[in-house]
């Protein structure tokens, strides 16, 4: 299930991306 995790890992980056940008 490569792509699952790879779309995990996507989820997580856009968080953080979004938590870093609200700062």
């Amino acid at each position: 299930m490569k792509a699952g995790k790879a779309l995990l890992m996507l989820c997580d980056f856009e968080a953080d991306f979004r938590r870093q940008g609200s700062h």
